[in-house]
């Protein structure tokens, strides 16, 4: 399976009591359908992953991939031992997943890296898409490694690539040759115009209205630059407020409960909060735009 274009990282919702909320899971899920989105992502970063037991993981997996009814979903199953994380990425497998997206465990050691993929290569026979984000892993994945992993593993084929300055990168990937990867942007798509330019495939972030990434990414690859610039610019406010560090998920969760995708922004506790200059904020900016869910 190939995949591209727009794969929005779902968010996991809860009930106030702090359960996995399984009605508005399915309830996202044809959210995310009816705006044509190409695929789906569960168990990133921004889906709480570390706050959920090993059973609720699988019930998040097991409740999208049945709600989506064929849209391919990718499932997070990075973790710090290789034992782990081939555990989870069986699981998912089992379960229906399309591809893993895979974080690099906790080491700097580029051999122990390489390892670490490759054995979960022969593991599990699903596509790997590589999670470069330094700034929250911690661990950096040099140009150097990831073409050697594309190279070498055959599983290897996509890197969600959030190490800024993402475009240097994306270009310096494009330019080695005798690799084959495909570049996914994210990022809360603050630049996702440029990177697609610059040769990323598509989008795989977490924005509450990925509509617009999946207008901005067929007005791209059709050819309609102009197009594609004015979506992007005009929506780009609103981008990068909801992409604010530490307020990001709350944000997301409020746009999507204010759009009837979920029932409650409740994050599982201990998490942060909007307070009321947060949602006046997020009123004004939504009001500006005429998006649907402004208060």
């Amino acid at each position: 399976m190939s995949f591209r274009g727009i794969f929005p990282i779902m968010p996991t919702p809860f009930t106030e009591e702090d359960e996995v909320d399984e009605e508005s899971l399915a309830t996202l899920v044809r959210f995310m359908k009816e705006r044509e989105m190409d695929g789906l992502t569960v168990l990133g970063m921004m889906g709480e992953e570390p706050k959920l037991t090993e059973a609720e993981k699988d019930l998040v997996v097991r409740t999208v991939i049945e709600a989506a009814d064929g849209l391919p979903v990718i499932v997070g199953t990075g973790a710090a031992s290789t034992r782990l994380t081939i555990e989870r990425s069986r699981r998912a497998a089992e379960l229906g997943a399309a591809g893993l997206l895979v974080t690099p465990p906790p080491t700097q050691n580029e051999t122990a890296i390489f390892s670490y993929y490759r054995d979960l290569s022969e593991a599990v026979q699903l596509p790997i898409i590589l999670h470069d984000y330094p700034d929250v892993t911690n661990v950096l994945m040099s140009v150097s490694l990831i073409a050697r992993m594309a190279r070498e593993i055959p599983l290897v084929r996509y890197v969600k690539l959030e190490e800024a300055p993402t475009g240097k990168k994306i270009t310096a990937l494009r330019s080695i040759d005798g690799h084959d990867i495909d570049i996914f942007c994210a990022l809360g798509g603050a630049y996702c115009l440029e990177e697609l330019r610059r040769g990323a495939i598509g989008v795989m972030t977490g924005f509450a209205f990925p509509e617009i990434l999946k207008e901005i990414y067929v007005r791209h690859i059709s050819g309609d630059a102009s197009g594609a610039e004015e979506t992007f610019y005009r929506n780009v406010a609103l981008i990068r407020y909801e992409f604010q560090p530490g307020l990001g998920l709350p944000l997301r969760k409020e746009i999507y409960r204010r759009r009837g995708a979920i029932r409650q922004a409740h994050l599982r506790s201990p998490g942060p909060s909007l307070d009321s200059v947060h949602l006046k904020e997020l009123d004004s900016l939504m009001r500006y735009l005429e998006l649907d869910g402004a208060g």
